[in-house]
């Protein structure tokens, strides 16, 4: 089975059984932290799906986490930061979520393996501006994304935008002035059609991006009767993606 098709259909079955619900939310990954300031200070790096005529230049900022079992994420922020010809934020056409299952797919498509949600502008909260910035946004989105296994996976929060009309968005380093999870310096950007030249269409940039995750753990024996139905058949056609 497909696994983007895979992790919707795990997600639709967790609303079913009400996962979430009733459970206290964890934060699994801060690399945002509490002070604007801290992120604002920092550089920003490309994580765009542009236009048609610049598809070769569509890049995602990924960075990784980890998880101990089975999890249903619930909310996703990353810090953002407009340049290089950048108007305004009501200018972006949209807005993705994408989470691979390892840096190799990312380097071969933008589009999460493990899960792949795009929003239009207004299913998303932009808190604009951010720390003082005005060309800066924090993005605040929901998320149903349920990871079948205990593992690292990889994420990164991509905005639809015209490098024409609106140049560049991208997304914050994190800062080392507070004690960001899972940190690691591992943050990559990835360009898999070549278009900025990175040698094997990635680029390490050594330093944490700043984004969030929130989520909670999938409960036995819930786990099982989640895993045991989607096997059973398809339940849910995965709608095709916007830009």
């Amino acid at each position: 089975m497909n696994s983007r098709k895979y992790a919707v259909r795990l997600a639709v079955l967790a609303g079913i059984f009400g996962i979430g619900a009733g459970s206290a939310n964890a934060a699994i990954m801060d690399q945002v932290g509490n002070s604007p300031a801290y992120i604002t200070s920092q550089n920003a790096y490309l994580s765009d799906f542009f236009e048609s005529g610049h598809v070769v230049d569509d890049t995602a900022v990924v960075d990784d986490f980890t998880v101990t079992g089975p999890t249903l994420l619930t909310r996703v922020l990353a810090a953002t930061d407009g340049y290089g010809g950048f108007v305004s934020y009501s200018d972006v056409t949209s807005w993705s979520v994408e989470i691979y299952s390892s840096e190799a797919r990312a380097a071969t498509s933008l589009v999460g393996d493990v899960y792949s949600r795009t929003y239009a502008p207004a299913g998303v909260t932009l808190t604009n501006p951010f720390g003082g910035s005005a060309d800066s946004a924090l993005f605040n989105a929901s998320t149903a994304a349920v990871l079948p296994t205990a593992g690292t996976y990889y994420i990164a929060v991509i905005a639809g935008n015209s490098f024409t009309a609106n140049g560049e968005i991208g997304i914050y380093a994190s800062s080392g002035a507070f004690d960001s999870t899972p940190g690691g310096l591992n943050a990559n950007q990835f360009n898999p059609q070549g278009g900025l030249g990175f040698s094997g269409n990635q680029n390490p940039l050594g330093l944490d991006a700043a984004y969030a995750v929130e989520g909670v753990a999938i409960p036995e024996p819930a786990s099982a009767i989640l895993f045991s139905l989607v096997a059973a058949g398809p339940l849910l056609s995965r709608r095709r993606r916007f830009r």
